[in-house]
């Protein structure tokens, strides 16, 4: 009895363990998660911006 008891501490201390490890990688995940889609964005606008002076250039450069 005094075994299984003692197992029973150990497995329950496992699982919290490990419930407080996938807790701290859905956290970074998410941090990732929102650092990606941040330089998503920022690339975006860079993007639309080079597409504008791009255009402004090429049709100042053809009068």
């Amino acid at each position: 009895l005094h075994f299984t008891s003692k197992k029973l501490e150990q497995v329950h201390t496992e699982n919290k363990r490990l419930k407080n490890d996938n807790e701290d990688l859905q956290h970074e995940f998410e941090r990732d998660r929102q650092g990606y889609l941040n330089t998503i964005r920022t690339q975006e606008k860079q993007l639309l911006l080079f597409r504008v002076i791009l255009e402004k250039m090429s049709s100042t450069m053809q009068r």
